[in-house]
């Protein structure tokens, strides 16, 4: 975006640091694992504020799990695409591909006792099918569990929790109920 001229666009010090540099694997290193999600909320204030509280960024932060997804797990690092270009890993078609990248890899669901079946479920329902012949605008998971927000059906505040899951469907099927 800066090399294309857009004034906003990040530059390498801005997510970098510009004498401060130290390497990814530092974890004092502004791009490091732990701390990449608090240096792009230094624009995307209000995004940051939702991950935090999510079940991603609550397992980073407050469980220390090193395998939680942080901004660049789903959107890349130096190749940040819109959701709107095709090649974006956060495009609609291509999100499933992108959350399931973690939600089917058998070291990160034995180890966290993450449920699979949702992601085959998912492939094989109508939603599924019809994303895997290209339709972009039916649901993906990101369509129902949130993008930034998301957080464990059991919460409240949960798209996917029981007395959330009318509204959550109803936003593609007006008058969804509990059933």
């Amino acid at each position: 975006a800066a090399m294309a001229g857009n004034p906003r666009a990040p530059v390498c010090q801005d997510c970098h640091g510009t004498h401060d540099i130290l390497h990814t694997k530092n974890p004092l290193s502004k791009v490091a694992h732990g701390r990449v999600a608090e240096t792009c909320g230094r624009c995307h204030m209000v995004i940051f504020a939702q991950y935090r509280s999510s079940i991603h960024g609550n397992a980073l932060y407050e469980k220390g799990v090193k395998e939680a997804p942080d901004c660049t797990s789903c959107h890349g690092e130096h190749g940040i695409r819109s959701p709107k270009d095709p090649s974006s890993p956060v495009y609609p078609t291509k999100v499933i591909k992108t959350c399931s990248s973690c939600h089917e890899e058998e070291g990160i669901v034995g180890k966290y006792g993450i449920k699979t079946e949702q992601v085959e479920t998912f492939k094989e329902s109508f939603h599924g099918i019809a994303i895997r012949y290209g339709a972009r605008t039916v649901a993906n998971c990101a369509s129902c569990h949130g993008v930034h927000d998301i957080r464990p059906p059991e919460d409240p505040l949960s798209s996917v929790y029981i007395k959330n899951i009318p509204k959550t469907c109803g936003k593609c099927h007006p008058g969804a109920n509990i059933n």
